[in-house]
This record gives C-alpha cells, sequence and structure tokens, in this order.
C-alpha cells in the first residue's frame, strides 16, 4: 500500500475552544512560558485607556525565547509540544510546565491580538 500524508487544517472554532479560558489562566501560561524559556525575571504590566479600562497586558522576561526563524514552525502546529513529559529547562534545570501544544494559545482569552 502506497503512503499517503495529507496536510492538516484547524478550523476557527477549534481555536476558539483551546483559547476558551478564564483570563488568570490565560495570564498565568503566558507566566509559565517565561519560565519554561529560563527567564529570572517576568514582569506583568496591565495598560489602561483614557477612560481608566484596562487596554493591555505586557507580560515581560529574560528567558531564551524562540529562535526567530523557527516560529513558523513552532507556531503552525498544534500539537506536539516540545515540552516532554519529565524534561527541563537548559539553564535553570526547571521542570517545564505543559506538553500538549495548546497554551500559547490561551494568551487569546485576554484579547484578539497577541505579539
Amino acid at each position: 500500500m502506497t503512503q499517503q500524508a495529507y496536510e492538516v487544517e484547524v478550523q476557527p472554532d477549534y481555536l476558539e475552544k483551546i483559547a476558551r479560558a478564564k483570563p488568570p489562566q490565560a495570564l498565568a501560561e503566558l507566566i509559565w512560558n517565561s519560565l519554561d524559556a529560563d527567564a529570572r525575571i517576568v514582569s506583568v504590566r496591565f495598560g489602561h485607556n483614557d477612560l481608566g479600562q484596562m487596554s493591555s497586558i505586557q507580560v515581560r522576561d529574560n528567558g531564551t525565547g524562540i529562535v526567530y526563524r523557527e516560529a513558523p514552525e513552532l507556531f503552525r502546529r498544534l500539537g506536539g509540544s516540545w515540552k516532554r513529559p519529565g524534561a527541563h529547562t537548559d539553564k535553570e534545570n526547571r521542570f517545564l510546565h505543559g506538553q500538549e501544544g495548546r497554551g500559547r494559545f490561551k494568551a487569546f482569552a485576554l484579547g484578539s491580538m497577541a505579539q
């Protein structure tokens, strides 16, 4: 039998389901991602508009981050996380949080744009 490969397309309703999280869970996921990148400093800032309403959340860290040229491939896949069970970070030897490759989409529970 000939082996055949098929490209899988993720539909918006599936991404919406993954992105559906309570805001505290989504913020915690972003902080965990910082710690998984060996950050020693993580800051969270809340921006407000002229009416005093929260308009942005900024999570910054000094972690290793993602190699820019690898980002498209890493974000294109849903599942298949590089965070193997029992794996540790390179510098701080921390246990990695998450392993399903879905958590990065929880940021969309906080807003419509993640940068």
